[in-house]
């Protein structure tokens, strides 16, 4: 019966131990900043989403179920309240404001899938410009719509106006390098 050569020691093979497996292991492993450095602003937007949450659960009396009075008060778009320059501010806020914990989440879970792929071909600076002027722009045609066609006054908030943006930048990067 002929011998099985797989099973026959290789002289020229180097058999390494755990302890040299687990040492090597760790030289190669990346540091936080090293691993994630074309996602950083992404993931500082989702912290600063997440923190703000957070504020709200609390103001909402620990609930994830975040109430309209205390949406309204932290800033979101109601266009009954923007009266003035001084209250240009609810463009912005509502970006960074959710309604309850899955309105947050998906959101999250969407700006995560897109993050990278623009930061690294866009650039920190032009990325996070990217999604301000998303979210201005959506709040400012929630404002129109509530205003123009008389929507009777929908307090909105969220990152999905941003995140539209971001989705829609992808797209026509996808269709211009079709091009």
């Amino acid at each position: 019966m002929p011998e099985d050569q797989s099973s026959a020691p290789n002289p020229a093979r180097t058999v390494i131990d755990d302890e040299q497996l687990k040492r090597m292991m760790k030289q190669n492993q990346r540091g936080f900043l090293q691993r994630n450095r074309f996602r950083m602003v992404t993931l500082c937007l989702i912290a600063l989403n997440v923190a703000v949450f957070a504020v709200e659960a609390v103001l909402s009396g620990f609930r994830v179920s975040i109430s309209t009075r205390v949406l309204v008060e932290m800033g979101a778009m109601y266009a009954p309240l923007v009266q003035s320059a001084a209250d240009l501010y609810r463009f912005v806020t509502p970006m960074f404001l959710h309604m309850d914990l899955m309105h947050l989440g998906f959101n999250m879970v969407a700006l995560y899938s897109v993050g990278e792929v623009l930061e690294r071909v866009l650039g920190k600076g032009n990325y996070l410009a990217l999604y301000f002027v998303g979210g201005i722009t959506g709040n400012a045609v929630s404002y129109a719509a509530d205003v123009f066609l008389g929507g009777g006054g929908t307090v909105s908030a969220g990152a999905s106006t941003s995140v539209f943006g971001l989705f829609v930048a992808v797209a026509l990067l996808g269709f211009l390098h079709k091009g």
